[in-house]
């Protein structure tokens, strides 16, 4: 999974019931959600954080057990097993992998989620809404607390949301999993070496790549697009906010500069969203902080659908 479908709003102890409930028989949504007592949204969002870490996997009949999660499911919740079980699926996820090798070393007592909220813009290059970067982060402190490293504390008045260390040993064997000589690490850097296209171009004794990609912008013709999205009012605004966003990288637009959506009203119960192809950040953001947005709405961009 990308950095792009990062998870938002999945929790821990609602993955590990759901990683109770499936089979290697694929289920749907609408019949998980049934069996949960939850909504749908509820489950894609807690399916995109086990499909994160390699606890699940999707296929076009509906969402499936992995044998990691299956293992999961069968440990005693909050036990050791359980725990173990975690710190071992954080490192199937390269962001979660980057952001704990950065912050967690030097780690002295707790770690704010403002910290982690740094660490994605810096280290992994996301562009969110303020308070989609709080989802992420709270989402990605909250699986290192079940790691058990420590419990996950809410933000209050006095206190910013953070993971308190309280466990050096599991705080240890955590980065020993996602370190450089790990097995994961190991076997990413032998199946992609990589050079900088800056290496490449040096190597090949042309121009440099920022000579190359100037001509190219301005070689290229100016076209202009018209696309439309049909919104019927009930979708979760992050979904949008990806969906618009792949749609501009999809395009080459940068993301930066003026905002330049609009939308206008076609009946009371239909919405046509316009998107002008040009540089802007999209205005559609969630307004919670801790908790979750809209329990219901359309599917997860990042998920099929299994309805």
């Amino acid at each position: 999974m990308s950095v792009e479908n990062i998870p938002k709003h999945g929790k821990p102890d609602r993955l590990y019931t759901l990683c109770s409930l499936l089979t290697d028989s694929p289920q749907d949504f609408s019949k998980i959600a049934e069996t949960l007592g939850n909504s749908k949204n509820t489950v894609r969002r807690d399916v995109r954080l086990g499909l994160a870490l390699g606890l699940l996997n999707q296929t076009e009949d509906g969402v499936i057990i992995t044998e990691s999660g299956d293992a999961l499911g069968k440990k005693q919740k909050d036990s050791i097993e359980y725990h173990q079980a975690f710190r071992r699926s954080i490192p199937q996820y390269s962001p979660y992998r980057k952001l704990t090798t950065e912050i967690f070393p030097s780690a002295e007592g707790s770690v704010h989620r403002e910290s982690v909220m740094k660490r994605l813009s810096l280290t992994l290059g996301l562009d969110l809404s303020e308070d989609n970067m709080k989802h992420v982060a709270s989402t990605y402190l909250r699986t290192i607390s079940a790691s058990g490293v420590g419990p996950y504390k809410q933000s209050s008045k006095q206190n910013p949301a953070r993971v308190v260390i309280d466990d050096e040993d599991a705080l240890e064997e955590l980065l020993g999993l996602v370190g450089p000589d790990s097995d994961v690490e190991k076997e990413e850097s032998q199946e992609s070496p990589e050079q900088s296209r800056e290496e490449q171009a040096a190597e090949s004794g042309n121009e440099s790549v920022d000579d190359i990609e100037t001509t190219t912008r301005e070689a290229r013709p100016t076209i202009n697009f018209d696309i439309s999205l049909n919104l019927n009012g009930e979708e979760d605004p992050e979904v949008v906010e990806d969906l618009v966003r792949g749609i501009r990288r999809g395009l080459g637009v940068h993301e930066t500069g003026s905002e330049s959506t609009s939308e206008k009203e076609i009946d009371s119960n239909h919405k046509s969203t316009e998107i002008e192809v040009s540089n802007g950040d999209m205005p559609l953001e969630e307004n919670t902080e801790e908790h979750e947005s809209t329990e219901d709405g359309s599917p997860d961009s990042s998920l099929g659908d299994f309805e």
